[in-house]
């Protein structure tokens, strides 16, 4: 517990100070090379669907096993081994985000007001993964909140509460079952039992997210937290798989937006449902309160990680 809140701490300062992108050392990336080389191997053409299925379920629990004891390897050599706590320090602060989400999502506003659709589309990509070439300013405004709202679950509850809970065996675990979904997209048979227990994992997380930033938005004046708070029961039955519609549903609600909707790519229009029954203009000013409420609720878990430091 001490050694995440002086994770948060470090990071709530210094920000992205481990570089979590582009570094082949770092734990995701790690992870990521890791599993696709093995899944590589495994995943042949002409397979029969229950075969993969089978070797992904087989992969899945022996990936999970190894990196859970990575993890607790590690966890024991830092309580046995003089300073060697720091690495388990370092694993912890690369794998959550606080600072950057904030920054890239005020940075993406500020761009917004100078630069106009062109400054949005070129810094959205700091926030999201989804091509914003074809969506038009306020599909992109919207693609930024949901972002923020998928990032307070993806990086600060899931790590916080996996770390927690289970130590650094469960913070690895997490992340694995993360690294497999991804890769669900190219072979789903194969990925079938990793995906659903990251879709019942995630649906947790992200209804623990949602009640988080349900408390940070009565700290918020802009923020309309009755709203919220309807939008977030009513939107509770529809927390299935990764789709984090929990928290989706709070920031539509206390901003008084619509999110979600169809999407536009090169292909053409994707229908996606629609999340609040607010406006669907949303503009640089939604992110910004978007933006306070995602660091309102890391606060909040920052204080409750503390006072778990104190009482334990």
């Amino acid at each position: 517990m001490f050694l995440m809140l002086v994770a948060m701490s470090i990071d709530l300062y210094a920000g992205d100070w481990v570089k979590t992108s582009n570094r082949s050392w770092h734990p995701t990336s790690f992870l990521e090379g890791s599993i696709g080389r093995l899944t590589s191997k495994l995943i042949r053409v002409g397979r029969a669907d229950k075969t993969l299925s089978i070797r992904g379920s087989v992969t899945t629990f022996i990936v999970l096993g190894i990196c859970g004891t990575a993890g607790i390897l590690i966890h024991h050599l830092s309580g046995n081994t003089p300073l060697f706590w720091a690495v388990e320090l370092w694993l912890v602060l690369a794998l959550i985000d606080i600072r950057r989400p904030w920054q890239n999502a005020l940075s993406l506003a500020n761009g917004m007001e100078r630069d106009g659709l062109p400054g949005a589309r070129l810094l959205l990509p700091k926030l999201s993964d989804r091509d914003p070439f074809y969506a038009d300013i306020h599909e992109v405004a919207r693609t930024a909140i949901e972002s923020i709202a998928f990032l307070f679950v993806f990086r600060v509850i899931g790590p916080v509460l996996s770390y927690l809970l289970l130590g650094l065996g469960g913070l690895y675990g997490y992340y694995t079952l993360y690294v497999l979904h991804k890769g669900a997209k190219n072979s789903e048979p194969f990925h079938r039992v990793g995906e659903w227990m990251y879709s019942a994992l995630h649906r947790l997380f992200s209804v623990l997210g949602g009640l988080v930033l349900l408390m940070a938005a009565l700290t918020i004046l802009e923020v309309r937290s009755y709203d919220a708070l309807t939008k977030y029961c009513h939107h509770l039955r529809w927390a299935r798989g990764s789709g984090n519609k929990s928290t989706v549903a709070v920031m539509a609600g206390g901003l008084g937006l619509s999110l979600g909707g169809p999407r536009t790519y090169v292909t053409g229009i994707v229908a996606h449902p629609w999340v609040g029954e607010g406006k669907a203009n949303a503009d640089a000013g939604d992110i910004c309160v978007a933006a306070k409420l995602f660091l309102r609720g890391c606060l909040i878990v920052y204080c409750f990680v503390a006072i778990c430091v104190v009482l334990f």
